[in-house]
């Protein structure tokens, strides 16, 4: 790929930079290939309150000092835990992507968990759960995929729950993040305006003498999606729902059929399921769709919000549209839309760094082609409308919904019907 440079360290940290010439800054993504998904049942949340630990103390700084250095960089320092990983991203102009480089070495390599600090922010994850549980729309995905995957560690709270979260003493933090942090687990992708030439020496003299690789002990076992329905009563105006099923994997020929199809069924203010109960029968606001493809497995979901009185009309048509779709192709000009929405979604993307350092570590934990955008534009361009039809048979066809409700009492008629 032009542009795109992979290489690994004599440690075995990966490396990978896609250069912009145009670009005056760099985004960073530093990536430790363990998540949620790789914690036992009662270590549920500890990735999560690593991450958090990781900016409170190291030998150098206390916790205030690290928040200060982080807004001398221009305050875009973050991190996050996923299922699949735990990440601390950034965004620097060129001047500061050495010292940026070694501060984010500190946080990981030499985080100390201060004991006062692990009590403090015992709290703060307890108070960040409980603004989960008050979010109707974050409480109803959480427990879509509760249902949908239970029990594998994807169907748990990346969060944590309150009891798993209290019973973390600084010793399990630490033992845990010991477990995880290995350079063969630790993925560096960069995108921006330095050239590789420049840049790959400054990696290897911040991040290439550390520690030695642990076993690879991940736990990859496929989750298997489950039907049912989860329901949680909310004094709320409306019933939030999120309804779908397991989907494909990334890896599957078909994704970018499903892509098409996910637009066409729910991407926008053009779909199907917003001009039908939207547009044509103002049923709801919030309504639309989304297809998550993982290594291993992955879901397509409708979700959105409306009263009681029509939750049950919403939930019907949304299913009546699915099977629209795996029983009869898209028109020619309704594919050609959704196929422009995505591919300009895609150049427009291609002005973040962010989006592009992000992508490229997705790619290095997941294996996938290494296909340059113009591959990738091609084989949507090649998806023809019987191939949406199918893929979209393939996902909906005759199977049991998973589906979860949060809000006013709702009917019971469309909970785990099948399409």
């Amino acid at each position: 790929m032009q542009n795109l440079t992979r290489r690994t360290l004599s440690n075995g940290v990966r490396f990978v930079h896609e250069y912009r010439a145009d670009s005056t800054s760099m985004a960073i993504h530093a990536m430790i290939a363990a998540g949620s998904r790789h914690e036992r049942e009662e270590d549920c949340g500890l990735t999560h309150f690593v991450e958090h630990m990781l900016f409170k103390g190291t030998d150098a700084r206390d916790v205030f000092e690290i928040a200060r250095i982080g807004n001398l960089f221009g305050g875009a320092m973050n991190a996050s835990t996923s299922h699949d990983s735990l990440r601390v991203t950034t965004r620097v102009i060129l001047d500061d992507l050495r010292p940026a480089l070694e501060f984010v070495r500190e946080l990981l390599l030499e985080s100390t968990f201060p004991e006062e600090e692990v009590e403090r922010e015992r709290g703060v994850i307890q108070e960040e759960i409980a603004e989960y549980q008050d979010s109707p729309e974050d409480l109803c995905f959480d427990n879509f995929l509760r249902q949908l995957w239970h029990p594998h560690p994807l169907g748990r709270p990346i969060l944590g729950t309150e009891a798993t979260v209290g019973a973390f003493s600084r010793e399990s933090l630490v033992e845990g993040w010991r477990r995880i942090l290995s350079p063969n687990r630790l993925v560096l992708s960069f995108a921006g305006g330095m050239p590789v030439e420049d840049l790959l020496p400054i990696v290897e003299e911040i991040f290439g003498r550390f520690g030695s690789d642990c076993p690879d002990t991940m736990d990859w076992t496929p989750a298997v999606g489950q039907g049912g329905c989860l329901r949680v009563e909310r004094a709320l105006e409306q019933v939030q729902f999120c309804m779908g099923l397991e989907a494909i994997t990334r890896r599957d020929p078909r994704r970018y059929a499903l892509i098409l199809m996910d637009v066409i069924l729910g991407g926008g203010m053009g779909s199907r399921l917003f001009n039908e109960i939207r547009e044509k029968r103002g049923l709801a606001y919030t309504i639309g769709s989304s297809f998550v493809p993982g290594l291993t497995e992955g879901y397509a979901m409708m979700y959105g919000s409306t009263t009681s009185d029509h939750i049950d009309v919403v939930l019907e048509l949304c299913q009546e549209e699915a099977l629209k779709l795996a029983t009869e192709p898209p028109s020619a000009e309704e594919l050609e839309t959704a196929r422009r929405m995505v591919v300009r979604s895609l150049l427009l993307s291609r002005e973040n760094n962010g989006f592009l350092a992000g992508r490229n570590a997705d790619r290095e934990l997941y294996g996938d082609e290494w296909l340059d955008d113009s591959r990738i534009i091609e084989r949507l361009q090649g998806v023809m409308p019987e191939q949406v039809r199918d893929v979209a048979r393939d996902v909906f066809g005759g199977r049991e919904m998973t589906l979860s409700l949060v809000g006013p009492a709702a009917a019971e008629s469309a909970a785990g019907d099948a399409v």
